[in-house]
């Protein structure tokens, strides 16, 4: 099968969906790997890696006419006046360089984008008046400047563009709220008219311009104006769509039904018109694997949004320290580092002290990531607010033995440990928390105890020999069972993540060779991959391993999708080795988190200026 004239990313990421859907339903254990797999291989490639760079170097190729030949530093002072809102300086350049009002940044953005995603309504009528192009798209996700303002809630930005002469698509009329425009899209015989679709990513190049491809159905288009007007709470247009058919279990991003965004939004009269239609309030999104209701409260927490924890929390404060696949908000909000999230949680009466599926509290899942600026300032803060205490939670009266034992491991008390397995040497299997007392001892950095156990383990398990780097037991259990190579632990990791980050490279190795998916994310809300485990663990060798057979050089990690890049990770250590040889294997340094950092500016920030300047 031959590409598009101009392939796009988004559009093959999304047949790799589709083919998973289809592999799935032949053998339901089939990843996204698999499908990424068989769609490099329909269009002539040898790998996923190997198309994907096919496609940067065609980006690569059509940048020079999307900044127009401009000098980098020129563009990069004119975007910096657009995010300071800096009218007169954006006026004065565009004066002296007219070409500038559509210079795309090196991440993809325009003059126009950029205004709308940094929420600058007042910028939007001077931009479109000198010319800027309110068709012009992300290269990476193929939004519209209104697309984009719409989808990130950035009303007074719409509006602004709507007056400039920006008619929206249907997608932009739903999220809007305006259910009389929502309304003309349909025929008198409720049939969807043309001009309903204009933005959604699979339908235009890297450059901005359309693609070849089809567009999506009829059902499909109003399925997803019904996710943004949920989303965004718009009652009125909700009501136009449901009277159209759209697909109520429809997925959405994050693979969130409507229902799961109007709970986001917290409109009680929403949620009541799609339940009313027969929306199922049991259905799981596909990331964090909550119901409609948690996932209101669970994904703002776990991505750092205050203001929205603080409306549901306002509109139903029982959700407060809510369970749901294991987890509260506290414990989200901890692991991802969102420390204004876990202030106002705490603050709203959350316990502090609560337990997720693995017997982890909140300081426990913060103190995971030592290597991370945010959740190390979460388990900083917790520590002084903790109001027992680690050594209050060991000798809590109401834990039976197994919570006891688990506590000492993580606490490091080898000499309670030990006297407790003399009394009771069946805790040494115990499966309490997902983990065994091993690898909680490795995880926590409880070197002591890791070695006094070891010598009374009964036969390792898979993830226990990654994580001691037992290649010799890991072949004979995979001898026994190939398909452990890609088995998941109950923390959601697999053991050649496992064995990258504790840089046991002799494991790496025999799992690449024996299957292992080497861009398989970890299945919890961490998603990383094993090259983000070898970037954390400063592991070049394996870094090397794992980019030879393969493993995606721009993944990002989190469930955002603006997660850190591998590239970030090694500039943020200054491993210089490492970045070269990220670099080397098509690594974009032009990349942004969703702070907007670039590995360049992680580098800069922790005082490895060479690195950076390099990274430049």
């Amino acid at each position: 099968m031959p590409l598009p004239d101009r392939p796009n990313l988004e559009y093959l990421k999304k047949l790799a969906k589709e083919k998973l859907r289809e592999l799935q339903r032949g053998d339901a254990s089939a990843q996204l790997a698999d499908a990424q797999l068989a769609v490099a291989w329909e269009h002539g490639f040898a790998s996923w890696r190997k198309l994907r760079a096919h496609l940067d170097a065609l980006r690569r190729a059509g940048e020079p006419s999307g900044r127009a030949g401009l000098p980098q530093e020129q563009i990069e002072e004119f975007y910096g006046a657009i995010y300071r809102a800096d009218e007169a300086t954006v006026e004065r350049m565009l004066s002296v360089e007219p070409a500038l009002v559509n210079a795309r940044h090196p991440d993809g953005t325009t003059p126009l984008l950029a205004a709308a995603d940094h929420n600058k309504p007042g910028l939007i009528a001077l931009l479109l008046a000198r010319g800027g192009d309110p068709d012009g798209v992300y290269a990476h996700s193929a939004h519209t400047p209104l697309s984009w303002a719409v989808t990130s809630e950035h009303f007074e930005v719409a509006e602004a563009l709507r007056r400039g002469g920006v008619a929206p698509d249907l997608y932009c009329a739903a999220g809007l709220g305006h259910a009389k425009a929502v309304e003309a899209f349909f025929d008198a015989e409720g049939r969807l008219q043309d001009g309903a679709f204009s933005t959604g990513s699979s339908r235009y190049g890297p450059d901005g311009t359309r693609l070849p491809c089809p567009p999506p159905s009829a059902r499909e288009v109003v399925s997803d104006a019904l996710y943004i007007a949920c989303r965004n709470g718009k009652e009125e247009a909700v009501r136009v769509l449901l009277r159209h058919g759209p697909d109520l279990s429809f997925r959405a991003f994050a693979g969130g039904t409507p229902l799961h965004w109007a709970y986001f939004s917290g409109s009680r009269a929403v949620i009541e018109a799609l339940l009313q239609a027969g929306a199922d309030p049991t259905l799981r999104d596909d990331v964090l694997r909550c119901t409609p209701r948690t996932f209101g409260i669970c994904w703002p927490a776990s991505e750092g949004w205050v203001s929205k924890v603080r409306q549901r929390l306002a509109d139903d404060p029982t959700l407060v320290d809510i369970m749901d696949a294991g987890r509260a908000p506290l414990h989200l909000a901890a692991k991802g580092g969102h420390l204004g999230v876990v202030k106002l949680l705490i603050e709203a009466g959350a316990n502090v002290n609560l337990r997720d599926a693995e017997g982890k509290t909140a300081l426990d899942l913060a103190g995971e990531r030592p290597d991370q600026a945010g959740p190390v300032k979460v388990a900083e803060w917790l520590k002084d607010r903790d109001p027992r205490g680690r050594e209050d939670m060991a000798e809590n009266t109401t834990m039976d033995e197994e919570e006891t034992f688990i506590v000492a491991i993580r606490g490091g008390e080898l000499g309670k440990a030990k006297s407790m397995l003399a009394a009771r040497p069946g805790l040494i299997r115990s499966r309490r928390h997902g983990a065994s007392p091993i690898l909680i001892a490795r995880y926590h950095g409880r070197q002591e105890i890791v070695e006094c156990l070891r010598g009374l383990l009964p036969p390792l398990d898979i993830f226990e020999a990654a994580v001691l780097g037992d290649r010799e037991t890991a072949e004979r259990l995979l001898d026994g069972d190939g398909g452990l190579a890609n088995a998941v632990a109950a923390d959601g990791f697999g053991p050649l993540g496992l064995a990258s980050f504790f840089n046991h490279d002799a494991v790496v190795r025999l799992l690449l060779a024996r299957g292992a998916r080497v861009g398989a994310a970890s299945s919890n809300s961490m998603r990383v991959m094993p090259l983000h485990s070898a970037a954390a663990a400063r592991s070049v060798l394996i870094a090397r391993l794992l980019l030879e057979w393969g493993a995606p050089v721009n993944a990002r990690q989190g469930t955002s999708g603006l997660g850190f890049t591998p590239l970030m990770e090694a500039a943020l250590n200054g491993q210089t080795e490492m970045v070269d040889l990220l670099l080397e294997h098509g690594a974009d340094r032009t990349m942004r988190d969703e702070k907007g950092h670039t590995a360049g500016d992680y580098a800069r920030q922790n005082g490895h200026g060479v690195l950076a300047d390099h990274l430049a």
